[in-house]
């Protein structure tokens, strides 16, 4: 059965616009176990298919994907990650904001 989702991650700014991003996307049933139930993800990484994604502000995406077995008190459940890492194109952000805000100032103070 496919699902279609809207997710979100969390990201942190701290190095922009030189950052990389990761978003983790976990999966797990809480009511098949995992006698019952078995998360097959795909064979390789770029069989997700993130890595032809062509998006202007960001490069370089890269998958991984993991599955594994939770346990818990109830029992043995199916679990599933993907993670999904990103570059952003700093020099992108350079010539379309820094060095309009550089010329800006600089005119600024000579007029």
């Amino acid at each position: 059965q496919r699902l279609i989702l809207l997710l979100k991650c969390s990201m942190d700014f701290g190095q922009f616009p030189f950052d990389s991003q990761t978003c983790k996307i976990g999966m797990e049933t809480f009511y098949e176990k995992a006698d019952d139930v078995i998360f097959q993800l795909v064979s390789k990484p770029g069989d997700l298919h993130f890595e032809t994604l062509r998006l202007n502000s960001w490069k370089d995406l890269r998958t991984t994907s993991k599955s594994s077995i939770a346990k818990y008190s109830t029992g043995y459940f199916p679990a599933a990650e993907i993670s999904i890492t990103m570059k952003r194109r700093s020099a992108a952000w350079l010539q379309r904001v820094v060095l309009p805000a550089c010329i800006f100032v600089l005119l600024s103070y000579s007029g």
